[in-house]
């Protein structure tokens, strides 16, 4: 019972030193909307220091990070034709899957946050996020047009920011079983960090202090053999 109560004490002194801890696992949200960003059509609205941003501008060379796997047709595109549509007002180079996949792996280091203009949303498009646990989220375009309230018949845009706390992003990939599923404008996003504040290191220093003292009196009390 009294290393129940210890281990309890310390969480709570690391729940005080940090309130940004998660205790509770991994949670994902999912937001829409974006800025107006020109002949890019529409970008995320994350600025920066943290921020990385690959747009396909030509003349376009694939980053180490992200580090880009592509399978099947799955390739860059300018304009429209019977198999894939650019995003709305993006009247520059874009990335689509064709009926292949796109898979983006070492992604910026703590990265928390994926941003994408979506080109033409259809019902068949698929997303699937991991993160630094293990744990994946997958989201068809069914269930984004159900959250966004747009129609997923690939006739509309939209810009779609996937927002991680309690891990970090370890893999992103797109995948769609029917021409094609376009997307432009990648945006990652991972938090400067940053030292406690002096006075949260005091709090955290007396809080180990008190956890040490405790667990030193218990072994005081133990008999030895």
């Amino acid at each position: 019972m009294k290393k129940m109560h210890l281990a309890v004490a310390f969480l709570a002194v690391l729940a005080l030193a940090f309130p940004s801890l998660s205790l509770a696992g991994p949670v994902l949200t999912v937001t829409f909307g974006g800025v107006a960003c020109g002949v890019n059509g529409i970008c995320s609205s994350l600025s920066g220091a943290g921020v990385d941003v690959v747009n396909f501008n030509a003349p376009f060379v694939f980053p180490v990070s992200p580090l880009f796997a592509l399978t099947g047709n799955a390739g860059l595109m300018t304009g429209s034709n019977i198999f894939s549509s650019a995003p709305t007002g993006d009247t520059t180079q874009y990335i689509t899957t064709g009926t292949g996949t796109i898979t983006m792996t070492n992604l910026p280091a703590n990265d928390i946050y994926y941003g994408l203009y979506w080109g033409s949303l259809d019902k068949y498009n698929t997303i699937i996020l991991t993160d630094s646990l293990g744990n994946k989220y997958t989201f068809t375009g069914t269930q984004i047009g159900a959250m966004s309230g747009v129609n997923p018949n690939g006739s509309t845009s939209l810009f779609a920011n996937f927002s991680l706390s309690g891990a970090t992003l370890a893999s992103i990939e797109l995948l769609s079983s029917q021409f094609a599923f376009e997307s432009d404008n990648y945006t990652f996003f991972s938090p400067p960090h940053s030292m406690p504040e002096p006075a949260t290191l005091s709090v955290l220093g007396v809080g180990l202090f008190a956890f040490g003292a405790g667990l030193r009196r218990k072994m005081a009390g133990k008999p030895s053999a």
